[in-house]
């Protein structure tokens, strides 16, 4: 039987709204010390970023997306059989949804750290299957004392959680040591937050200056009573009104011809630039020209280097955490779990305008492919 059946419910709690340098250092301390609710709670701020929302999933769903096999382990023909389950019984498709992956991937990326459950049930076919369910990393710390994690839930209080035990999956891409601390979210809050800021400046200004200071000039011996009631008259001047002003009465208005503004788009584009650099390997147009799409889009919009990472990383936590669960239960040997393996290899480049194609299949010589052939008979005395 599964290790363990009970489905643990998460607990909800606030976000901080408020963010500032100090608090971002706040967040690194508390996370170096184990406790990742700071830092979750940041990574969930800069999955709302405008970029962030924009370019990492360029990365994450471009992976998915690519062609999806599954390398088969161990000895016998049950090996076989163990990929025709996941394959052609569609299981992989029941123990790993696709936006489950997507949410585990995303946050073993921003955070160092993913965390997920394993839902055991039974399906049609009679085998039972370890389906996963990600959960907020926040509610999760590492215990230096002991070594362990430790995951504060709503329905059993706080309990040790075993990566790879069967009930929870800990994804740590850049490795099990100190893995918050190698997360992208340390280099990106901070352009993030600087982004944050010049946009709130550019709001401010734009209140401030957006509107030009109405200036008005009182006659040389008009009274204070004159002068007061033409004060009040200007402040209640609505956005669409038309005054004639008495004689010897003037209205200016008074607009700020300082070009202060353009450092506030300025440093949103560079924060932008950073954090596509910073999430994709670079900062280039999204446009896919040619090739298999999902193929084309993820090598156009993401570095070669990280898709291979992301591609190796998942895979290995997914066989050694899940798979190998799935065949101890339903095949009876842990090591029969096939391996994942999307197809990473990028592809060809497009053919040049007039230049000569490849010769298609239609094209080729017979006579050729038959002395490609093997004509050997099992005779020997042919």
């Amino acid at each position: 039987m599964p290790p363990e059946k009970h489905e643990y419910r998460e607990q909800h709690g606030r976000h901080l709204s408020n963010w500032t340098n100090a608090t971002l250092t706040t967040a690194r301390l508390i996370a170096d010390g184990g406790t990742l609710s700071y830092a979750a709670e940041l990574v969930d701020e800069l999955r709302a970023d405008s970029r962030v929302a924009g370019v990492l999933p360029q990365r994450v769903n471009g992976l998915l997306g690519l062609p999806l096999t599954f390398e088969a382990s161990g000895d016998g023909r049950r090996r076989g059989r163990a990929v025709r389950a996941l394959e052609a019984d569609e299981d992989w498709w029941s123990i790993a949804p696709e936006h489950e992956l997507a949410d585990l991937q995303t946050w073993g990326l921003l955070l160092g750290v993913g965390l997920a459950e394993l839902v055991w049930t039974r399906s049609d076919s009679g085998r039972v299957l370890p389906r996963i369910k990600v959960w907020d990393p926040r509610w999760l710390r590492y215990e230096w004392q002991t070594r362990r994690w430790l995951l504060r839930t709503d329905d059993a209080g706080e309990i040790e959680i075993l990566p790879g035990g069967g009930k929870w999956v800990v994804y740590t891409p850049y490795g099990s040591s100190r893995p918050w601390a190698k997360g992208l979210w340390r280099a990106l809050a901070k352009w993030w937050l600087l982004k944050s800021f010049a946009l709130n400046d550019w709001a401010r200004h734009g209140e401030m200056h957006g509107s030009p200071i109405r200036v008005g000039t009182c006659p040389e011996g008009s009274q204070a009573e004159d002068r007061q009631a033409f004060a009040e008259d200007l402040a209640a001047i609505g956005s669409d009104t038309s005054l004639v002003a008495p004689p010897g009465y003037e209205l200016e208005l008074v607009e700020a011809t300082a070009k202060t503004w353009e450092m506030f788009p300025k440093q949103i584009e560079t924060a932008n630039a950073e954090l596509s650099i910073l999430l994709v390997g670079q900062n280039l147009t999204s446009e896919v020209t040619g090739g298999s799409f999902a193929a084309a889009k993820i090598h156009q919009n993401v570095r070669d280097d990280l898709v291979r990472f992301d591609a190796e990383a998942l895979a290995a936590c997914l066989r050694e955490q899940v798979l190998t669960w799935w065949a101890e239960f339903n095949f009876g040997d842990a090591a029969l779990a096939p391996w994942p393996q999307w197809d990473t290899k990028p592809p060809p480049p497009p053919t040049p305008p007039g230049s000569a194609a490849a010769p298609s299949s239609a094209d080729e010589d017979p006579a050729e492919d038959a002395e490609d052939e093997d004509t050997t008979d099992d005779d020997p005395g042919t």
